[in-house]
């Protein structure tokens, strides 16, 4: 019996790959843009999106805005000297999570891990930064809903991965006691970093094999290339 009662998982780049999703979410919502602005080139509008995504995450380290794509679109049009229009800052905030939802897929093995995971009485709880109804949607998009127990986001507590509040809400929420917990994620800085900090056993999802950052305190308890060797991890058959 494996003495973990308790799976927190990170969703993005974790469940599904997001990074592709994200590039073609950013072209969509190029593309309402320019159904107005004809002359305006994707490589200016992508270049000022990423820009102006970089400089919300220096200005809001570590809190939820720094992910709010609506407040980006209307930075954008104010960095592309684009006069205000509401109606277009939602269409392209609309845009751009239409394109995430529709075309999002897990990863191999998830849905299929996640579900003996479930059935073996463990309980599984999604920690993610980004806003509740963001996630809400990921979630049902992925069809997992019936198996994630509760529902842990940033802007519950407005900081984000690594900072404590998401870890200490996550607590709350389950019950749980921090022996009791595994974490599992894909990203160093935010889930590791943030677990091990936390003082939870945590796994090191690192599909695409990076290397570990030059941190000498921090270590995973784990590290996993496919996702059901979790199982293994968990004591499960």
């Amino acid at each position: 019996m494996s003495k973990y009662k308790h799976l927190f998982v990170d969703l993005d780049d974790t469940l599904f790959d997001s990074s592709s999703l994200y590039d073609d979410a950013i072209r969509m919502a190029y593309e309402r843009l320019h159904t107005f602005y004809g002359e305006l080139k994707y490589k200016v509008f992508y270049q000022a999106f990423i820009s102006i995504r970089s400089e919300l995450k220096k200005e809001f380290k570590h809190q939820t805005i720094s992910h709010n794509r609506a407040i980006l679109f209307e930075k954008l049009l104010e960095r592309l000297d684009i006069p205000f229009n509401a109606e277009l800052i939602r269409e392209m905030y609309e845009a751009y999570w239409f394109t995430v939802n529709i075309f999002i897929q897990p990863f191999p093995g998830v849905i299929p891990t996640l579900s003996k995971i479930k059935n073996s009485g463990i309980k599984i709880t999604a920690i993610s930064d980004g806003s509740l109804l963001s996630r809400l949607e990921k979630i049902e998009s992925l069809r997992i809903s019936n198996l994630i127990d509760y529902l842990v986001t940033s802007e519950e507590v407005v900081f984000t991965k690594p900072e404590k509040p998401i870890f200490n809400l996550a607590l709350e929420k389950t019950g749980a006691k921090k022996e009791e917990i595994l974490l599992v994620g894909d990203s160093f800085s935010a889930d590791i970093t943030g677990g091990e900090e936390f003082g939870v056993d945590t796994v090191w999802f690192n599909k695409k094999r990076k290397r570990k950052p030059n941190n000498p305190k921090i270590y995973p308890d784990y590290r996993i290339k496919k996702f059901e060797e979790l199982l293994k991890i968990l004591d499960i058959e």
